[in-house]
């Protein structure tokens, strides 16, 4: 699983996603992302469902910053990006 045992810090250090650099609201955004998975697991479309929503919510997230944190292509994400 993608946040098994980790906690959300970790979550953001193993992605490459430094956390200082991040505003409030990215911040909140990808705190309540961490809790989705850590509710409802890692599995196919829950991480499908989380990337869509976190290229097309407005959070100014760069497409491979997302695909790390859901473990997927970048090449993958890119084609969840802007679909409706």
């Amino acid at each position: 699983m993608a946040t098994e045992g980790q906690t959300f810090d970790q979550w953001l250090k193993n992605a490459g996603v430094p956390q200082h650099a991040l505003s409030p609201q990215q911040l909140a955004v990808l705190e309540a992302a961490f809790g989705f998975l850590r509710r409802c697991g890692c599995d196919y479309y829950s991480l499908r469902m989380l990337s869509h929503f976190l290229l097309n919510c407005g959070a100014g997230l760069k497409v491979a910053q997302v695909a790390r944190l859901v473990n997927v292509s970048r090449q993958t994400a890119s084609r969840q990006q802007d679909r409706k």
